[in-house]
């Protein structure tokens, strides 16, 4: 009965997924394991329509519910707006992956309502490779005002979601940071810091804030007291812009 159901879900899930326009996920699971052998990635790439040596854009994209069809539809956008071609499957759940055929970062489609991290440029048969880095600068999308990003903008900041969770928690300033959180004004708190390590001057914070500059200051002056240091000189902003990052990746 078990192996009947299962033959049935997936005959059904295949015909819905063919009807969405996305790719068959076992032939883009081939194409991004990193066990694959050359053969099999040659022959999957094949299959999915790019030539040998194609350079790609591998982009790995979350939703908090069944992404089959955000998915679908952030593809046929990538498609009219970039003119190229472009291939989706969901890998699990709320996690799926868009193989590009452009050297060119595609820009941010808005009200998409996924966290997308674009690859940088690889020839397809590395798509495994750009696949893994993406799937870890996805995780900064967690940050605020970064639903979208790239893995060229992340940089050598991607090498921050591999450090061990447990040392992060045990890091007095990530820990300061948690107290800002868990505090009566703990989100604007967060946001007024994030906006300082971004603009580091005062009045623009303020700005982007809207509030006065002595608000701005007088907040994190009372921060200072949490914090264990002055987060307005320069190296209190770095130091908490920081320890704000590492909270956001692995403590929160």
């Amino acid at each position: 009965m078990s192996l009947a159901l299962a033959a049935v879900y997936a005959r059904t899930r295949a015909e819905h997924v063919q009807q969405l326009g996305l790719a068959d996920p076992a032939l883009l699971h081939v194409l991004i394991n990193d066990s694959s052998t050359e053969a099999e990635t040659a022959r999957a790439a094949r299959l999915l329509g790019f030539p040998p040596g194609q350079t790609v854009r591998v982009i790995a994209i979350s939703g908090p519910g069944n992404v089959d069809e955000p998915t679908a539809r952030l593809r046929k956008e990538l498609a009219a707006a970039t003119g190229r071609r472009v291939v989706a499957a969901a890998m699990s759940a709320t996690t799926a992956v868009l193989i590009l055929a452009t050297s060119g970062a595609p820009a941010v489609i808005p009200g998409s309502g996924l966290a997308v991290c674009v690859g940088s440029p690889v020839a397809v048969e590395q798509a495994a490779r750009s696949w893994h880095a993406t799937r870890r600068g996805l995780r900064f999308t967690s940050l605020p005002g970064r639903r979208w990003t790239t893995a060229d903008e992340l940089g050598c900041l991607v090498a921050l979601a591999d450090v061990d969770p447990a040392h992060v928690n045990a890091l007095p300033d990530v820990q300061a940071i948690s107290k800002v959180s868990a505090g009566r004004s703990g989100r604007n708190d967060l946001e007024l810091l994030d906006c300082l390590g971004r603009f580091g001057s005062i009045r623009e914070v303020a700005s982007a804030l809207h509030m006065h500059h002595s608000s701005v200051a007088y907040r994190l002056s009372k921060m200072s007291d949490v914090l264990g240091y002055d987060p307005r000189t320069p190296e209190g902003q770095y130091r908490a812009r920081t320890a704000l990052l590492l909270w956001h990746l692995h403590a929160r």
